[in-house]
């Protein structure tokens, strides 16, 4: 029973059209997001994210760049995208007094999309180790010397509190940084656990 109705959870999620309409979802709120925020769109991490996971399903969709190529687009994908839906929730959202986007639309891009990422986490067919961290973070450091520290200091606040004069500021990299390695290792779990599933399932039948 529990191998039937693995097989058909897997079969039901038709994969190309779920990559595709993800694919479509990414371009339609990049062109969205560009449309209502202009330049500045370009400099949230939500933005990044939905960027990487655009790039990660039109490669896994059509099969483009190499092997390693795509593990790591999905393990950033991942990582970034339930780190920003975990911080944007409970730190950035309840403190925002007027968002550019509407509620459906933030609830697509914090959140919605990695739903898409779900299944390709599940049946991946790489193996994750804990170096594989080291594109998330690379990500996050990246973006946080480039983008949140130099806004904050040409006096451009794009998150509220964070303004790196604060005690605050600190706790929230830090807790971004925590949050990243819990989502890649909720991930690396996942893919680990379903891949020996089947393996499982057969001894038991």
């Amino acid at each position: 029973m529990s191998s039937f109705l693995y097989n058909n959870y897997l079969m039901i999620l038709d994969r190309q059209h779920l990559r595709f309409l993800a694919l479509t979802i990414c371009i339609f709120l990049i062109i969205r997001g560009i449309s209502i925020q202009n330049f500045k769109f370009f400099l949230y991490l939500t933005h990044w994210a939905l960027i990487v996971k655009t790039l990660t399903f039109l490669c896994i969709f059509r099969g483009l760049g190499s092997d390693n190529f795509r593990k790591n687009l999905l393990v950033i994908a991942w990582t970034s995208g339930i780190n920003v839906t975990i911080i944007y929730w409970t730190y950035a959202y309840p403190l925002m007094v007027s968002p550019d986007f509407e509620l459906w639309h933030l609830l697509l891009t914090h959140g919605g999309i990695c739903l898409f990422l779900i299944p390709e986490i599940m049946t991946c067919p790489f193996t994750l180790s804990n170096k594989d961290f080291l594109g998330p973070a690379c990500v996050a450091i990246i973006y946080i010397s480039c983008v949140l520290i130099p806004c904050a200091y040409f006096g451009m606040i794009l998150y509220p509190g964070l303004t790196f004069t604060n005690f605050l500021s600190f706790i929230v990299v830090l807790a971004n940084l925590l949050v990243s390695f819990g989502a890649f290792s909720i991930g690396k779990y996942v893919s680990w656990r379903f891949k020996i599933r089947p393996i499982e399932l057969k001894k038991v039948e």
